[in-house]
Formats: C-alpha cells, structure tokens, sequence
C-alpha cells in the first residue's frame, strides 16, 4: 500500500485526488493461493483497511470478493470466513462477499470453495459459519477487550439496545475458558450457539 502501476504511479491516491467525487467506496479482493497462508488473510486485510482509512477518510469500503484457490472446504475455511466477518462488523464495511458461495463444478479452479458445494449441494462449514453469524449479529459493533493471537471477538448490539450478541473465534486447538462480563443491573437471557457439532463429518 499504496498500489502501484508499471509507471510506479501511486493509483489509489492519484484516483482519490483527482476523481474523489466520482466514486463511493474503494473495492478489495484480498485471495491467498496456499493452505498456509489463509490464517493470515484476515490479519493482512486489517492492516490494510487501516491505511485506507486513514489515508482516505471520507470514502467507505467493501471486499466484494475474498477467498482461496484451495480447500475451501475445511474447518479452517470456516474460522478465516467468521474473522472477515468480524472485521467487516467492525470495520463498517459496505459489503463482504464470499468467492464462491456455491460452486457445483467439481474440477474447476474453485472446485473446493463453494460454503454450498457440488452437485449434490453438500453444506461446508464456512457456511455454517456465514450463516450463524447473518442470523444472529445486530447492527451496532463495539470492541472488546481481552483479545490475543488465538481469540478473536466483537460485541454487537440492536439498535434500541435490547439485545446483544457475542462473536467468539477461537483459532486454537484444546480447551479453553472464555469469560463474558455484562453490567449487573439489568437481567439478562443468555442462549448460546455453538458449531462444533456441525463439523463432524469434515476435517
């Protein structure tokens, strides 16, 4: 960041100095090609949604694709989706979509990605993941304190402040105790929601 041409011409910031008028929000396709690397892509994405925010304040943005060549299907799949969701919470991005959300070819370049997968329409477990988290995350985010390498979070609420809603990624293996503190004078009713006994059948 910045982005560069072939003439090393700075293309975001040359765009956002002469033409800040003629769009809305700047659109990123973050992608890793290897395994390895997708557990960083949530971390790489953050980094830079802070420089474009900072570098372009009056202008929104929106990851209108994310994804990775291979295995997408895994339970690690699942966790990256629920971390891009997490910073797109927290970012106020305009939009992120996932690449593919169904993909019923079983040999192309993306044959592995689909959260809907094959002709047999098989549910992976980043689609477990999407759609836990579109069913139950409100439209106020809040920060919260305790984070770390392997425990991500973000706190949403609903607009009249009536209810609240918990994302925990835990990105590690073995147990773990995950404490959640809420202000005492009010009473509370607690349901949660857990995906390990979605993930049975994959590895």
């Amino acid at each position: 960041f910045p982005s560069h041409d072939t003439t090393g011409q700075a293309w975001n910031n040359t765009l956002y100095d002469k033409a800040r008028d003629s769009f809305d929000f700047f659109a990123l396709h973050p992608y890793r090609i290897l395994p390895y690397e997708r557990l960083t892509l949530p971390l790489e994405l953050e980094s830079v949604l802070q420089k474009f925010q900072k570098a372009f304040p009056d202008k929104k943005i929106a990851v209108t694709e994310f994804g990775f060549f291979k295995n997408g299907n895994t339970l690690a799949n699942a966790i990256v989706s629920a971390e891009m969701i997490k910073l797109a919470t927290q970012y106020n991005l305009e939009m992120l979509l996932r690449h593919v959300l169904i993909e019923d070819q079983e040999a192309s370049l993306f044959s592995s990605h689909g959260a809907i997968l094959g002709k047999e329409a098989k549910i992976t477990p980043a689609y477990f993941a999407l759609k836990l988290m579109r069913d139950n995350l409100f439209e106020k985010a809040y920060m919260v304190k305790g984070e770390n390498e392997f425990i991500k979070s973000i706190a949403t609420a609903s607009v009249d402040g009536n209810e609240f809603a918990f994302l925990i990624i835990k990105k590690n293996g073995g147990s773990s105790i995950i404490k959640i503190r809420l202000p005492t004078d009010d009473a509370y009713h607690a349901e949660f929601h857990f995906l390990d006994y979605m993930y049975r059948d994959w590895e």
